[in-house]
């Protein structure tokens, strides 16, 4: 999932942007695509942590 929302992260600058609600939108993504990363990746972390 992560690898996912990375792919997202690096295709919206290639996206084209007619209106500025499209920049709002494109950056609303960015947030949230940053958002779920970290939390994936923290939740990945806590599960390796549990294991040792």
């Amino acid at each position: 999932a992560v690898e996912k929302f990375c792919s997202i992260l690096l295709s919206v600058p290639l996206c084209i942007i007619d209106s500025r609600q499209d920049i709002l939108e494109s950056q609303q993504l960015t947030e949230i695509c940053k958002e779920y990363i970290v939390g994936l990746q923290m939740l990945m972390a806590k599960k390796r942590f549990r294991k040792r």
